[in-house]
């Protein structure tokens, strides 16, 4: 059963077509080899357009998401009898496959998440966000061009959201180019999840360490242009955000030198002042709480 004959079966689960259980289990009689490996794996990484645009039948996602819990729990039967098979090879494969299967995400249900989590405690993944495969993984997507796959993009911050420190100084390399590369995305909704995750970075990663490397700066320079915006979303997240990559910044910002706090905060009042929605306003007024405390700055609600 080769990769196009898979990808059919599951486009059908996609529609609501019943899976093959015969074409599973071919599949499974061709592993442990690479390309059988390799197909499942490819397979899983690639959801239906339709599931991902909301735009298919309840039905359908029913179906799609019986399909991965089957392809995932005939994985983890395999490996399960034959852990000496694993390679790195292997590993960074299936830990390819379980990305977009272990977040709450549209295509995911209580299934799924957890036929990809048992797979990863049997291939020792289950701390993946420690192991080298998880690079390979940011890699790979990159290599691909993750524009192409944008739906990776929350499953992938998922991963991020698990390193803490003190692991995260060692993870930034990998990490980093593509939260970077999200954050310059023209759209919103894929900006908003890298200026979160941007910050989760910020709070876990030693302040020394930020600074030392000239990180600091990268970020700044990356998140302003989603802090001079009019667009709501990105303001509430990218506001806090740039109030605690401003302390990491600059510790007193009540110094001469503090050029940083002054120019954010006053063109975030500007902001602020000339929208006349009311609603609106109090958006930025909430997400104004952030940047005036960054600013050892009293705030009377």
């Amino acid at each position: 059963l080769g990769y196009n004959s898979l990808m059919v079966l599951i486009e059908e689960a996609s529609t609501g077509v019943t899976i093959n259980a015969k074409q599973l289990s071919t599949l499974e009689s061709q592993l442990p080899s690479v390309g059988a490996l390799t197909t499942i794996c490819e397979a899983l990484t690639s959801v239906p357009t339709t599931i991902v645009n909301d735009t298919s039948s309840a039905a359908a996602l029913i179906s799609y998401q019986a399909c991965v819990a089957k392809l995932l729990n005939t994985l983890t039967d395999h490996f399960s009898e034959n852990k000496a098979e694993l390679s790195q090879q292997h590993q960074t494969l299936v830990l390819a496959a379980c990305l977009p299967h272990t977040a709450p995400c549209l295509w995911t249900n209580g299934d799924t998440r957890t036929a990809a989590a048992r797979l990863l405690e049997v291939c020792g993944l289950d701390d993946s966000v420690a192991s080298d495969s998880i690079q390979q993984v940011f890699e790979l997507v990159q290599a691909r061009e993750w524009q192409q796959r944008k739906w990776l993009i929350k499953p992938l911050c998922h991963y991020v959201y698990q390193i803490k420190h003190p692991n995260m100084s060692q993870a930034l390399g990998t990490v980093l180019p593509l939260v970077l590369q999200v954050l310059d995305h023209y759209e919103v909704p894929y900006r908003t999840q890298a200026i979160q995750v941007t910050q989760h970075i910020i709070h876990q990663t030693p302040t020394a360490h930020l600074n030392h490397t000239g990180i600091t700066k990268l970020l700044y320079d990356a998140l302003l242009p989603t802090v001079y915006t009019v667009e709501q979303a990105l303001v509430v997240v990218s506001w806090p955000c740039m109030a605690a990559l401003l302390t990491v910044m600059q510790h007193n910002p009540l110094k001469n030198d503090a050029t940083a706090h002054h120019d954010v905060l006053s063109q975030a009042l500007k902001l602020a002042r000339h929208e006349d929605k009311i609603l609106k306003r109090q958006v930025y007024g909430a997400a104004l709480i952030p940047l005036v405390k960054s600013c050892r700055m009293a705030c009377i609600p």
